[in-house]
Formats: C-alpha cells, structure tokens, sequence
C-alpha cells in the first residue's frame, strides 16, 4: 500500500461575520457558487457544509453549474461554510494543506449572502527511493521543499526553516512523505509549483539505519545546489521521480574548545556543529557534545566545513540563551583532523533600526538572524520608533531577514560597514553595531525560473 500525506479531498473554509439580526430573518439565505480556477466553469457535485453557531450541521450538493443554496437561516453570530470536491484544493490553501480559505463580510441591506469559491486541481508527485545497493529504501522519509524567489509572499503550509539558493528560497512543506515496503512515495495534494525532494534514511528504518546513508536530493546529489528542481502544473501528476540514495563513509574531526568557564556550573552546556561552508541546509549539519572540554565530530566527508561551538544557559521556559561562541573554518580530507582549538569569546548585544524607503506602515515587525547550521535564531521586535536589539549574539555568521513576507530587505550597514543584500552578516568580537537595515513594503518581482544554482 502506496503512503499518502493526506486524503483526497480538499476543503475550503469561508466564515460568515457578524451582521444585524434585522438583516435576517428565517426566510434568509447563504448561496454561492463553486468554480474551478483554470476553467471557470462551476463544479458539479461539490459537497457544501453549513455550520452555524454549535448548531447540527446542514449540508447541500452543487448543482450542474456549481451553484448551492441554504434557506432558513436563522440570526447568528458565526457561521462557517466548506465546499469540498475531489480532486481540487482551494486557491487560499498552501502546498499539502487539506483546509483552508478566506472570509468575506456579509451584506448587510440583503436578505441573501452571495459568494463564490474558486477551487483549483491539485498535483501529484510520484517515484520510489532505492538504496545504494539498487534495492527499493522502505520507510525512507522524503521532505518536500517549494521553491518561491526571494522576498515572495509565503502560502501557508509552510515551516519557517528554508535555506537559500541563488536568488531564491526553498521552503520546506508541513509534515512530509514517506516510503512504502516497494519503496515507492505519492506526495499530493500539490498546489502548481517548483518543488525539490530529499530522501534520507539517517532517521528511518530502512536500509538498515545505516548512517553513512546522506540525505540524498531528487538527481542524487547530496548538496542541495545539486538538486533537480521538479516543475509541476496544476492538476498534473509526475511519475518517476526516482532517488538512490548515497552511501559514503567519513572521517572523525576532534579538538578542544578554549575559553570555557569552569566546572561546577550544571545548568551549562557547551556543543559543537559542523557544516559544508556555504551550505545551508539543515540536513547537512553535523553536532557532538562538549565533554571536559572536548570534541569529536564523526562521519564527516572531505571538503571545507564551518566549526562553531557555543555554551548556553539551560534556563526554562524557552529557548536556552548562549553565553559564549566561536566559529572556524577547517578543512577536512580523507583521514581524521585532530587538534582542533576552538577560542570562546562573550556574546554580544547588537543595536539596530529598520527605515522604510516607500514610507509604508507595518504595524508588527520581527527582525531576525541564522546560523545555517546551529538551528533556530536570534530575534528581536521592532518598536514603532523603528528600532531593536538583537540579544546575546554568539560570533558567527549569519543570514538577516525580516518576518513579513511584503516586506524586503534593500540594504544592510553593520557600523560604517554596508553588507551586500543576501550576504551574510558577520558577527566578531569587534562586532558592536548599530545594524541599520533599509526596507521597502511590497513584493520581489518574480525571477525566471531555471535550475537550482
């Protein structure tokens, strides 16, 4: 049996606000029509749902042009409607979402709601996963990225944690995919759109939980600037997208972390990561434990990798803060890297403001910066004056963005220093700020597509 990441049918959510009972009586009416986006002819057969307060559902079939109706509708504070069809998924509703929607006031001098959803058919991508030994990977997990330029408004259905590419950004989907006991995989429902995949078996039981199996990207590539972008039209399905993974074995990166303060303070806790160097994806980081001021790294491939340590404070409730950080390149080959000395230093407070160059109004703004490979991010909101400080920033290197989709960032000075847009922003030990960063309200013009850089 084929594994599926969700059902087949897709909903669309309209809620109906508020208006004056006197609009209403038992004799008034909810109708609408249900269409398909690319056709514009309605859709038969659409099973539509009508809920009002706690009320017992109510429910009505479209007619041979799509059109439904509710009578006898009584004075209510909310009611929600949901059209559902086979096969289609709402225009409101991101890449594998199975809800969703938009609400549109009632009319208020009319006895009769009137409203139309638009529905489009929702895509398929299919293949199977093989491992190294040409055999079918069962339970092999498959994580789905949509592919959107940089600055693009971001659909929902989508995690906050997308690594970057060139001039855009791939954003992974809401749960994912997995493989079945032939290996094969059925991700849908699918809104149109550039997709990649990656397959890795690290933290599935196939083939053997070996862990010299990598993450692995459709064109079997274990880079992410390697991967094969997947084009996908709306109401299409795509077969063969086949993925063999890639087994290589790694070398051991070992060495000390200098500066350390002394033992007897159990709420601290010191670790190690390690990443391809200008490689953002979460996959390809590598961590160990700190232990009396050691580290070892394992199973690392030959090539130039960033080394950052950083010591936080285990403080509930939320994220741990650091307390101190350090970054380096190093270069690995074929054999073991030992004598590796990494030199704490404090972290930093770094002061800042945000300009608008259109003048545009954003009532909420969150300023935040990334490690690629030490996870998660340091954030800060920005007050009605413009500006923020970013807290306890550990050295480091790091990508800068801003937490509204309409917003984009234009330019960025640290200090007297500008840094380019999309370069990443160096944080030292002579990193002291201010970080004045220029941005404008509306949307990047949509870039060509083309292959992933």
């Amino acid at each position: 049996m084929r594994m599926r990441t969700s059902t087949s049918r897709l909903i669309v959510t309209l809620c109906l606000y508020p208006w004056p009972a006197s609009s209403q009586t038992p004799d008034s009416a909810i109708e609408g029509q249900v269409y398909d986006g690319a056709t514009k002819a309605g859709i038969a057969g659409a099973r539509v749902r009508l809920q009002c307060r706690q009320d017992d559902p109510v429910f009505s079939t479209t007619d041979v042009s799509g059109h439904f109706r509710f009578d006898g509708i009584q004075a209510a504070a909310d009611c929600r409607v949901r059209a559902e069809s086979p096969g289609y998924m709402s225009l409101g509703d991101g890449p594998g979402r199975t809800g969703g929607g938009s609400g549109t006031p009632p009319i208020p001098s009319s006895p009769v709601f009137r409203a139309f959803w638009e529905l489009r058919r929702y895509g398929v991508i299919a293949g199977r996963v093989l491992g190294a030994d040409g055999f079918p990977s069962a339970g092999t997990r498959i994580e789905i990225y949509l592919r959107l330029p940089k600055g693009a408004q971001r659909p929902p259905g989508l995690r906050p944690a997308p690594f970057e590419g060139g001039d855009f950004q791939y954003w992974p989907l809401m749960g994912g995919a997995g493989t079945d006991e032939r290996g094969e995989f059925r991700i849908a429902p699918l809104a149109a759109g550039t997709y990649a995949l990656c397959a890795y078996a690290q933290l599935s039981p196939g083939p053997g939980n070996d862990p010299n199996y990598r993450p692995t990207f459709y064109g079997n590539s274990i880079t992410s600037s390697g991967a094969t972008p997947i084009e996908l039209a709306e109401g299409k399905e795509i077969h063969g997208i086949d993925i063999q993974l890639v087994r290589a074995v790694g070398v051991t990166v070992s060495g000390r972390v200098l500066g350390l303060p002394p033992g007897g303070e159990p709420r601290l806790s010191t670790g190690v990561a390690m990443w391809p160097e200008g490689e953002n994806h979460p996959l390809s980081t590598s961590s160990a434990t700190v232990t009396g001021g050691r580290f070892e790294v394992k199973n690392l491939l030959p090539g130039r990798y960033v080394l950052a340590a950083q010591t936080v404070k285990m403080e509930l409730p939320g994220p741990p803060p650091a307390t101190l950080g350090a970054e380096r390149v190093v270069e690995v080959y074929d054999r073991d890297v030992g004598g590796v000395k990494l030199a704490m230093k404090p972290v930093r407070d770094i002061p800042g403001a945000v300009s608008f160059e259109n003048g545009c109004e954003v009532k909420t703004l969150t300023v935040w910066i990334q490690e690629p490979g030490m996870g998660g991010s340091i954030s800060a909101d920005i007050g009605k004056d413009g500006t923020f400080v970013l807290r306890r920033v550990p050295p480091g290197v790091y990508g800068l963005g801003l937490n509204r989709a309409i917003v984009r960032v234009l330019s960025v000075v640290v200090g007297n220093r500008k840094v380019d847009t999309g370069a990443a922003l160096v944080v030292d030990g002579k990193t002291a700020g201010p970080l004045r960063i220029r941005a404008a309200c509306g949307l990047m013009q949509p870039q060509a597509k083309r292959k992933l850089p």
